[in-house]
């Protein structure tokens, strides 16, 4: 009823509405916690010593948390430790190592979800690599499809498949022979389609992917191949989608 009468009779606006609620509860609420008395804690109580004993999950009963914990943030964070120290260690002599680098800083943010912070790096990589020397002593490392291939990847970690379909595609146009690599980029643009709902353009793209997976078993290739199974699984009822699972099954063999 008071929550009525305020953003009737005293103010206007849902905003204004809302904070005069919100003010009003916690004006409402104050008296009770000032005028009651705590209970008298027991001699020797830490109570910093039992919050952070609270805290604490073990690996040992938990597993799973553990697993979670080190590959979702302990990981990326050492890797993007890792990573950009490498890139700024390269700079002064290889263009093609500090790029490759930004690539992986970028994929680390990716995976920690901070989308500014991936793109910077992943501009600061495609930089790298347009300013690559013709004696570039790493040059044999470098690939036009790198970037492409990374920044697809990342979009995906970030939850943006529709950024990072377009980018994985223009990859594929490039990479016409049947490498590791070719497997993983259709493997992500079959990740991409499903996340998309766009189950016909996925089915396609992972038949491609186990086209190249059944000629060199790469392992990149499969994981990515799989994982785009498991995500067609609302879809498992399917003809298409079945005989997706019937061909995962012959790489099994």
């Amino acid at each position: 009823m008071l929550g009525v009468v305020l953003v009737t009779a005293v103010v206007t606006g849902y905003v204004n509405g809302y904070l005069a609620v919100a003010i009003a509860i916690v004006l409402l609420a104050l008296p009770f916690p000032l005028a009651t008395p705590d209970d008298p804690l027991p001699r020797g109580y830490r109570a910093a010593a039992r919050m952070l004993a609270g805290m604490w999950v073990s690996p040992r009963r938990y597993p799973d948390f553990a697993w979670v914990f080190g590959t979702r943030f302990l990981v990326p964070r050492g890797g993007l430790a890792m990573a950009h120290r490498a890139a700024v260690s390269a700079e002064p002599d290889s263009r093609v190592i500090a790029g490759l680098a930004m690539l992986h800083v970028g994929e680390a943010y990716a995976m920690l979800g901070d989308e500014h912070a991936c793109v910077e790096a992943l501009g600061l990589a495609e930089d790298h690599f347009a300013r690559i020397a013709p004696d570039d002593p790493a040059g044999v490392l470098f690939s036009p499809t790198q970037h492409g291939r990374l920044a697809g990847s990342c979009f995906l970690f970030l939850g943006r498949p529709e950024k990072a379909e377009p980018i994985l595609d223009a990859t594929r146009e490039i990479l016409k022979d049947q490498k590791k690599s070719t497997a993983i980029v259709l493997g992500n643009l079959a990740l991409a389609g499903v996340r998309q709902r766009n189950v016909d353009t996925a089915v396609i793209r992972l038949h491609e992917a186990i086209d190249v997976v059944e000629q060199n078993r790469g392992g990149g290739g499969l994981n990515v191949v799989f994982t785009a199974a498991r995500e067609l699984r609302p879809w498992r009822n399917e003809r298409a989608v079945q005989e997706v699972n019937d061909r995962l099954l012959g790489l099994m063999i």
